[in-house]
């Protein structure tokens, strides 16, 4: 599964069209724009796609290339190196809210009906599966079992059944669970503070029991 995708091999112009006629001159045939570039021009009304998003983007090598821009250069001295490392309560506390406080008709725009906001599984790599699908293999790997209770970190719950604790990570009341689930919410845990989150973590499950961590953008030389 660590294949590259195979693209099509087709023309930027075929999957994008710039609206700026000095864009149309620079990407075009084989001059790919850069990814980043293509974002911000489309938010700004000056790039669009041509055909459907998802259509697009399953070929993205064909229309973008993944360098380094000036934009992102300034964004990782600036930005990155100020914020990802540390995380304190208050940029925590801004960064959620600013994201996913934006109400369930948002996120009901562009999600399955089970409103799940990150990656599913693919059971077969032989058969396409719809995102629907992908999602309830995940959700099936961490469903409890009868009698079972659950700390969910960070992310929806069902209306029934539940106790809600709407509080920073650190401050987690120390209930003992038989699971745990935390689907990308450490990316805000910060990586100087992420050992100390596994180790509170360890603390809420009982002995022998699971917990399932999904982190986005985990380097492969960063071990737990």
């Amino acid at each position: 599964m660590n294949e590259r995708v195979k693209c099509p091999g087709l023309p930027v112009k075929h999957c994008l069209t710039s609206h700026k006629k000095e864009d149309r001159a620079k990407y075009r045939s084989r001059n790919k724009i850069p990814a980043e570039i293509f974002m911000r021009k489309y938010f700004d009304g000056d790039a669009d796609f041509n055909g459907g998003v998802l259509d697009v983007l399953e070929y993205h090598h064909d229309r973008a290339s993944f360098r380094f821009t000036s934009e992102l250069l300034r964004y990782i001295f600036v930005d990155v190196a100020s914020d990802v490392p540390f995380h304190s309560r208050s940029q925590d506390e801004d960064q959620v809210q600013d994201h996913y406080d934006r109400g369930d008709d948002f996120y009901a725009w562009f999600s399955s009906p089970r409103r799940v906001y990150t990656s599913g599984i693919i059971s077969d790599v032989d058969s396409e599966e719809s995102l629907e699908q992908l999602q309830g293999n995940k959700l099936a790997i961490l469903s409890l079992k009868p009698g079972e209770n659950e700390s969910d970190i960070g992310a929806d719950v069902p209306e029934s059944k539940t106790r809600i604790h709407c509080v920073d990570y650190r401050d987690i009341p120390r209930a003992k669970s038989d699971k745990i689930t935390c689907l990308e919410m450490a990316e805000h845990v910060g990586m100087f503070n992420i050992t100390n989150f596994l180790r509170q973590c360890a603390d809420l499950l009982k002995d022998d029991d699971v917990m399932h961590l999904q982190i986005a953008s985990l380097r492969q030389a960063q071990q737990y």
